[in-house]
C-alpha cells in the first residue's frame, strides 16, 4: 500500500514528514516554546513537552511514567527496520513509529504527527496520545498549557476488523469497528453498519479498476481505503468519522467523510435534524455561527456562504457539535474538510430531550 496517498492525505504526509522527520536523521524544526502540562488541574513535572509547528511534542517515557502507562521503546519492530515505541494502560495500547505517520492503536492502524528522536527522547504528538488513552485535551494559550482529563467512556470493545486484497490494477485496504459489550440486537444492528461500509467502497473501487484498464491507464493502481475514527464514546452515545479514499491516478485521489452518531442504548442513529426539537429552525442557527467563524478566521471560501444543507455532516467531540464540509465543497482542496464547533450546551434549549439531557 502506498502510504503517502491514503486517505489523500499526500500533501499532509509530505509537509509532516519535512517538519517532524520523515526518517531518522532528518533535520527538525526548531521548537517554538515549552508547554506546561497538567493532569486535572494538577501540575506534571514532564519536561520537554515543546510545541512544534502548532503540534504540541510530548516525551513519550516522560509522561508514561507521570500517566502511570507501561512505557517499551525505542527499538526495532519485526521486521527490524523501524524504531518503535509503545505505551500501554489497562485495555489501551498505542504503538508509535519513529519517522513515520503510522500509529496502531489497539491493532487500527491510523494516521498522526510523525514521532521525533530529541537526543534520547522520543517526542510524540500529546493530543494524539492522550485522546488514544482516555484522555480530553484541554488548551490554554496565556501561558501555554495543556490539561489532561479523564473521559469515562462507555464500557464498550472497539475492535477492528481489516480487509486487503492487491493485485497490479487494484489496491483495497479495509478498516472498520467491530463493538462488543452490548445488548446482542443493538451490537448486531451497529456491526452490520460498519461491515456493510465496505460495500460501496469496493464497488466504486472496481469500477474506477475497470475504467482504468479499459482506458490503459493502468502504470499507477487504482486504490482504496476505508478507515475511522471514534470522535465520542460517552453517556451511551458514540460518534465515528469514515473516510473514504479512491485513487485513480493524477495528483491526488479524493476522500469522502462521513460520520454516524448512534445512541448504544436504542441502536438510534442521528442526522443532523434529529439533534433538534421539532420545528426548530437549526439551518438558520447553525448557518448564521458557521458565517461568523468565517468571517472571523478569515476564511476564503471558493463562494459567498449562505447556509448549510440540512442534512449537514456532522460529528460530536468534547462537548461540541462539529459541522463539517466536504472536500471543494466550501472551500480548496488544500484546506481539506472545514470545521466548525459549536458548544452543545449552547444549543440545550433547541436539542432533543435526550441530547439536552447529556453533561455537556
Amino acid at each position: 500500500m502506498s502510504r503517502l496517498s491514503v486517505f489523500g492525505f499526500v500533501s499532509v504526509a509530505l509537509v509532516t514528514a519535512m517538519v517532524f522527520g520523515g526518517s531518522l536523521g532528518v533535520a527538525q524544526a526548531a521548537p517554538a516554546a515549552e508547554v506546561a502540562l497538567s493532569l486535572e488541574g494538577q501540575a506534571l513535572h514532564t519536561t520537554g513537552s515543546l510545541l512544534y509547528d502548532s503540534v504540541t511534542m510530548v516525551s513519550l517515557k516522560d509522561l508514561a511514567a507521570e500517566m502511570g502507562f507501561t512505557y517499551k521503546g525505542p527499538g526495532n519492530n519485526a521486521m527490524g527496520t523501524t524504531y518503535q515505541a509503545t505505551v500501554t494502560c489497562k485495555d489501551k495500547r498505542v504503538t508509535f513509529n519513529i519517522g513515520s505517520s503510522w500509529a496502531v492503536v489497539n491493532g487500527h492502524e491510523v494516521l498522526c504527527t510523525a514521532p521525533i528522536l530529541e537526543g534520547d527522547k522520543v517526542m510524540v504528538p500529546l493530543r494524539f496520545l492522550a485522546e488514544n488513552m482516555g484522555f480530553q485535551v484541554i488548551w490554554s494559550g496565556n501561558p501555554m498549557g495543556v490539561d489532561l482529563r479523564r473521559v469515562t467512556e462507555n464500557p464498550i470493545v472497539i475492535g477492528t476488523v481489516r480487509e486487503r486484497q492487491e493485485t497490479s490494477t487494484l489496491r483495497l485496504d479495509l478498516q472498520y469497528p467491530k463493538i462488543a459489550g452490548l445488548d446482542p440486537a443493538v451490537q448486531g444492528q451497529l456491526n452490520a453498519y460498519f461491515s456493510n461500509r465496505t460495500g460501496p467502497v469496493v464497488e466504486q473501487a472496481h469500477q474506477a479498476e475497470k475504467e482504468n484498464v479499459a482506458g490503459g491507464w493502468t502504470q499507477w493502481p487504482t486504490e482504496a481505503v476505508l478507515n475511522y475514527t471514534v470522535t465520542y464514546n460517552q453517556q451511551d452515545l458514540l460518534c465515528i468519522l469514515f473516510d473514504d479514499y479512491l485513487y485513480t491516478g493524477g495528483a491526488h485521489g479524493m476522500t469522502g467523510r462521513h460520520g454516524y452518531t448512534v445512541d448504544l442504548k436504542t441502536g438510534t442513529s442521528y442526522a443532523l435534524k434529529d439533534l433538534f426539537k421539532p420545528g426548530t429552525d437549526y439551518v438558520s442557527l447553525i448557518s448564521a455561527e458557521v458565517a461568523k467563524q468565517i468571517e472571523a478566521r478569515d476564511l476564503a471560501t471558493l463562494k459567498p456562504f449562505t447556509n448549510i444543507r440540512d442534512d449537514q455532516d456532522f460529528y460530536i467531540k468534547d462537548g461540541d457539535l462539529v459541522v463539517y464540509f466536504q472536500q471543494y465543497e466550501l472551500m480548496a482542496y488544500a484546506y481539506g474538510f472545514p470545521e466548525f464547533k459549536i458548544p452543545m450546551a449552547s444549543l440545550g434549549n433547541v436539542l432533543v430531550p435526550e441530547m439536552a439531557a447529556r453533561t455537556w
